[in-house]
């Protein structure tokens, strides 16, 4: 009995390890270089709250564009195409406009306008903005990890 007790508390034990040392996933963008059909040339870009020297790189997604698992595992958002937004040379975030689609990839009749920040200079674009949420007009930001 003793043996079993020991056993089953050794097994909580190094579970209870494991999982603490596990981390979690967070969502981000994927990357998208097998997807894009066309980039046109870099351009300025201007938007409310961005300094000037932001430039956007037009890219465009094979059909039927770039599915993205929306975060918390809901569906989908498909991408037709994205404004890859730099500063500094660095990407910084992505704006775009996506069609909700269901798990099972049906649309859903609804449309966002999406900004996909870099909020931390990993280089991976994990936190989305949707545009036409909040008060009017939408103000873009500069992440920390980019200002001087």
């Amino acid at each position: 009995m003793r043996s079993a007790l020991l056993l089953v508390f050794l097994s909580a034990t190094v579970f209870a390890v494991v999982a603490q040392e596990t981390p979690r996933k967070r969502w981000h963008f994927p990357a998208d270089d097998k997807a894009i059909v066309s980039q046109e040339p870099a351009r300025p870009y201007t938007g409310n709250g961005l300094p000037e020297g932001v430039v956007s790189v037009l890219t465009k997604y094979r059909e039927p564009g770039l599915r993205v698992r929306r975060p918390g595992g809901s569906g989908y958002w498909r991408f037709e195409n994205v404004a890859k937004l730099y500063y500094g040379g660095r990407l910084f975030a992505v704006v775009g406009a996506a069609t909700c689609l269901s798990s099972t990839g049906q649309e859903m009749g609804c449309l966002n306008d999406l900004v996909i920040y870099d909020e931390d200079g990993d280089g991976k674009l994990e936190r989305p903005v949707n545009i036409n949420d909040g008060n009017p007009p939408f103000s873009f930001h500069l992440p920390k990890w980019l200002q001087p």
